[in-house]
């Protein structure tokens, strides 16, 4: 068991080691050896302490941070003079709210901050309004009576309230009630709970509260210093004074902790998840309390050594990460569980010890690490004990280092370690210890030593002297260089590669890259890209040749095809100063670089984004953000090595695991049609929205309260709904969605560790967009049933109308059928023949010529006429024509006919049904005319009023009246069906005709009512020209 500790203000420090008590003054070998103990891996216990340090360089508004809580998302919260600051792990926030911060050797009055399981903070700020501030609506409400709160305990679904000023009170979550509790004080300073039992710190002393509100004075205060702070577990109870030091509480009995000086203003403890107490003191630092004692201060050589040594506060976060608020040095804290680089640098060894600049590194078989630096020689360290030591040059002793920059470290099989300097030549440490200068050898700087398959034969590039090849022994077997070897492209050889047991690829920094055979001993030039210039590191796998340059970053040149692709900062890329690329797995790579180190994934599957990259910084330990060429080693026990301006870095690449990923991103901000989203609860806490049709066009911003790895956490999304797949992001925060179709959808966001989403990080978000009613399932389904009643209604009217154009057709034909035979029907035909036989009879030739002509015109034209849907008015009028000739010869020409067409109708132009007009001249004179006595006229007019074409045709015969009287007394006369067929087609012809045919029937009289015939008009509208053609 070991610890430290300072009893006194004197200079003296004991040390306690495995029984062991060693006094020494505080020199600076003295603090050598703690610094070793304390920091060293491999020493105590194997555990580092990295403090990370938040100051106002970082954002917080004052270095005095008085108080600390952690709310339920995770975020932190710090009370300072100067304003109240929330930290969500990238930057803070500022509420301005201001705490007491007052300091005394047997006193201390603090500001509070603490946060509840009711997602409520608590705010006892320097006005003395003690405040509440609700999470999820991010309001603000104050407390009815003016309190300075002190300390807080949880209890009985309630909240336990000390202050400083009014003694003990009990808040209802229920009603808001505030209620005084029995008199333990006016002063309180610290409360715990523990199996029922209240414990007190206050003005009287400790004391305790039980169930049932029974005050017990345990223990009186100490002359004038108070209890400071009380803590109590399973294996103790300890309590701490304000400068009377640490107690340990055993049945009733304080007992002096004199781990701890007896004088130490203590002022807080905290007892971690592990079972290990803190103890922060003003003054003193800073104390863990484990199987060992640790004691720590603030050390200005070592940035990752707590800030200050003025610790006002302790706290623990939910993930383990230990937080301590100063009196002047801003916030350090801890984080146990996040993955950090094991690392020796120049704040941890002693002045005479020299890790820094390290250029080159190599292992032995014992573990030994040797460190070669530059300008400061050779530094070993054992881990196994910690032992260091430094090797440097002595001018005219040949036994020690021919020179102190060493670019170029090597074990070969034997356990010899080749020393390669800059400018100094070669150098060989035997296993004893002994050094040897390689005399003789024909180069001065040495940039790496390489072995052959066998181990035999030693590849050794030079800066000058071009490629020397050595045995064992330091002989030079074979030197090649410009002068000897067409195929070299330069004398200064930075890095080598093997292909295969016998090829290698060789890297310069001024001219390009050659390959080399060891057993035929050719050179040959590769053509590589102008980007691969400047070369720092070479690595040859399955076919690819991986260069790390100086200035473009990482080019991968594909030997089989002469391909290439460069990945730079760009590509995510730290820097594009590439020192070193070390293999782990044929898909995983690490390298060092100008401004820290990198994971590499590959997989060139991929046509985009072969490469995946992770980067680490000082957060995670590393000793800076500059490392250096050719300073890299990897193990064969799997530790990779990394060297640079301030010491060196190893780990094991197969330990980095993700359990160490914990907690759910928390969403920041959302963006809904480039406005901001408002509602009643903080968009931290949200878990659903609802959102109308046209929203959606989504931008999320997320992050994660990642205190020490927070710039290299990674994140993965999706939004269920729309997709199941991961969109892999890298660091990029912010995801988004546009044209989102109405719908149910759950967006999730996680953290990501090697390429794999990890589950139990999964933040999740539902969002429902509610549709408009044309989005409505109900409406597409009634839509639907819409379209398809409307198809099906239409199938049918188009049946129905195909069906009644079908019997339309049938019944056109079927008149027209009639309209001829009416035309030629046998009563006509008889009498025009009788007619034609008297004029034979009578000898008139002439008559009987022309009869007989008209009459077959007359056929003729009626055949002609039945074959056409319609007939100009022109055709009509000359078929009329004719029938009425024919007619007024057979009756000795009684009938007087008279035309009247007017001038401005073009008869060629008007369209009309065929046998139109003649059925009612027909009727006109065998019913009107013919049973007159007297003057029998007729007269056809074709006329145009407005728009229409009105075919009058006037008789002045017996009338309608009279004729179907002579009608009904004479059955046997010839009946005219063409009236009847006539109105019938005119009828079928309006059907299907835009143009409507109107027929008016009007009987003649005088002023006395006498019939003096009848008058037909027959109206057609004046359209465009266009037969119809289902008529």
């Amino acid at each position: 068991m070991m610890y430290v500790t300072q009893p006194s203000n004197d200079v003296d420090t004991f040390i306690y080691f495995d029984g062991w008590l060693i006094m020494a003054s505080l020199n600076k070998n003295i603090r050598f050896f703690i610094s070793i103990f304390l920091l060293c891996p491999g020493l105590m216990s194997g555990q580092n302490f990295y403090f990370n340090q938040l100051t106002v360089d970082d954002g917080l508004s004052q270095n005095s941070v008085v108080s600390i809580t952690q709310d339920n998302l995770g975020m932190m919260w710090m009370a300072t003079q100067d304003g109240l600051n929330r930290y969500n792990g990238i930057e803070f926030e500022k509420f301005n709210y201001f705490f007491t911060d007052i300091t005394q050797t047997h006193y201390s009055q603090l500001g509070k901050v603490y946060s509840d399981e009711y997602e409520q903070l608590w705010v006892s700020p320097l006005d003395k309004t003690a405040l509440i501030r609700n999470g999820i609506t991010e309001s603000w409400d104050t407390i009815s009576i003016e309190i300075e709160m002190s300390c807080f305990l949880p209890y009985n679904h309630s909240m336990l309230i000390g202050t400083y000023n009014k003694g003990l009170f009990e808040y209802s979550y229920q009603d808001r009630s505030l209620t005084p509790w029995p008199d333990a004080g006016l002063s309180l300073y610290a409360m715990t709970e523990f199996e029922g039992i209240i414990y007190i710190s206050s003005e009287k002393g400790l004391i305790t509260v039980d169930q049932n509100q029974k005050v017990e004075i345990l223990l009186p205060p100490l002359s004038d210093h108070q209890f400071s702070d009380i803590v109590i577990s399973k294996n103790g109870g300890w309590i701490s004074t304000y400068g009377k030091g640490l107690f340990n509480l055993s049945e009733g009995q304080l007992n002096q902790d004199t781990r701890i000086p007896t004088d130490a203003n203590i002022q807080d403890l905290h007892i971690d998840q592990s079972g290990n107490l803190w103890v922060a003191t003003y003054g003193d630092g800073l104390y863990l309390l484990s199987e060992n004692v640790h004691h720590f201060r603030k050390d200005n050589r070592n940035k990752q050594s707590i800030g200050y040594d003025d610790i006002l506060c302790i706290f623990e976060s939910k993930n383990g990460i230990l937080w301590f608020g100063s009196d002047g040095g801003g916030v350090s804290y801890i984080d146990p569980t996040s993955f950090k680089f094991s690392s020796l640098t120049v704040e941890m060894v002693p002045e005479d010890i020299n890790v820094e600049v390290v250029r080159s590194i190599s292992v032995s078989e014992n573990g030994t690490v040797w460190m070669g630096t530059s300008g400061l020689g050779l530094t070993s360290y054992r881990p196994s004990d910690g032992k260091l030591q430094s090797f440097k040059s002595v001018p005219g002793n040949p036994g020690t280092l021919s020179g102190d920059r060493i670019v170029s470290l090597f074990h070969d099989k034997n356990q010899k370690l080749w020393i390669g300097t800059q400018e100094s030549g070669l150098n060989i440490m035997y296993p004893s210890g002994k050094i040897s200068q390689i005399e003789n050898f024909p180069a001065t700087t040495i940039w790496f030593i390489h072995p052959s398959s066998s181990g035999d034969t030693l590849l050794i590039g030079t800066r000058n002297e071009g490629l020397i090849l050595s045995d064992l022994s330091g002989k030079v077997l074979a030197q090649y260089d410009l002068e000897s070897n067409k195929n070299m492209t330069s004398n200064n050889l930075r890095a080598i590669t093997p292909i295969d047991e016998t090829g290698y690829y060789l890297g310069t920094e001024d001219n390009g890259i050659f390959k080399f055979d060891i057993n035929d001993r050719k050179f040959s030039i590769l053509e590589v890209p102008p980007d691969a210039s400047e070369i720092k590191s070479l690595h040859y796998q399955d076919e690819k040749l991986w260069i790390g340059t100086a200035k473009n970053g990482i080019v991968i040149w594909n030997t089989l095809n002469s391909t290439f692709q460069v990945f730079n900062d760009t590509h995510g890329l730290p820097n594009n100063v590439v020192y070193s690329i070390v293999p782990v797995t044929k898909d995983e790579y690490w390298i060092s670089t100008n401004s820290g180190i990198c994971r590499i994934k590959s997989n060139f599957l991929l046509d985009i984004d072969p490469l995946s990259f992770q980067c680490f910084s000082t957060n995670d330990g590393l000793q800076g953000m500059e490392f250096n060429t050719g300073a890299w080693y990897k193990h064969n026990d799997g530790n990779i090595y990394f060297g640079g301006l301030n010491g060196i870095n190893w780990f094991n690449p197969v330990e980095i695991r993700k359990d160490s990923i914990t907690g759910q991103p928390l969403i920041e901000s959302i963006t809904i049609n480039n406005e901001d989203y408002v509602g009643d609860t903080s968009v931290y806490y949200l878990n659903h929205m609802d959102l109308s049709h046209d929203q959606d066009f989504i931008n999320i911003n997320y992050f994660s309260p990642d205190y020490s790895n927070r710039k290299s956490t990674e994140y993965a999304y999706r939004l269920i709904g729309l997709t199941d797949s991961w969109t892999y992001t890298g660091t990029q925060q912010v995801a988004g969605f546009t044209n989102i179709p109405p719908g149910e959808y759950r967006f999730q966001v996680c953290k990501v560790w090697n390429d794999e989403a990890i589950p139990e990080t999964i933040k999740e978000l539902s969002i429902s967009i509610i549709p408009a009613y044309w989005q409505t399932w109900w409406f597409k389904s009634l839509l639907t049933v819409l379209i398809l009643g409307g198809i099906s209604y239409g199938y049918k009217r188009r049946t129905q109308y195909l069906k009644d154009q079908k019997e339309m057709a049938e019944q056109i034909k079927e008149l027209e059928m009639l309209v001829l035979r009416s035309q030629m029907n046998p009563h006509f035909i008889f009498n025009s023949l009788n007619s034609i036989k008297s004029y034979i009879i009578k000898a008139d030739r002439v008559k009987a010529s022309e009869y007989i002509s008209d009459f077959a015109h007359m056929m003729r034209m009626i055949l002609q006429n039945s074959r056409e849907s319609e007939i100009t008015l022109e055709q009509e009028l000359e078929s009329l024509k004719l029938y009425v000739e024919l007619e007024k010869m057979r009756f000795k020409q009684e009938v007087n006919v008279q035309y009247f067409i007017d001038a401005g109708i073009n008869l060629d132009a008007v369209y009309i049904p065929p046998l139109l007009l003649q059925p009612y001249v027909e009727n006109a004179i065998w019913h009107g005319l013919m049973p007159k006595e007297g003057k029998k006229e007729l007269t056809i007019s074709i006329l145009k009023i407005d728009n229409t074409i009105t075919c009058r045709i006037e008789d002045n015969g017996i009338g309608r009246d009279a004729s179907r009287k002579i009608a009904s007394q004479s059955k046997k006369r010839y009946k005219s069906l063409g009236m009847g067929i006539t109105g019938e087609r005119i009828r079928l012809h309006n059907k299907v005709s835009s143009r409507k045919i109107h027929i008016n029937v009007k009987d003649k009289i005088d002023t006395e009512g006498i019939p003096t015939g009848t008058l037909v008009n027959v109206n057609i509208p004046l359209n465009d020209p266009v037969k119809e053609e289902n008529f």
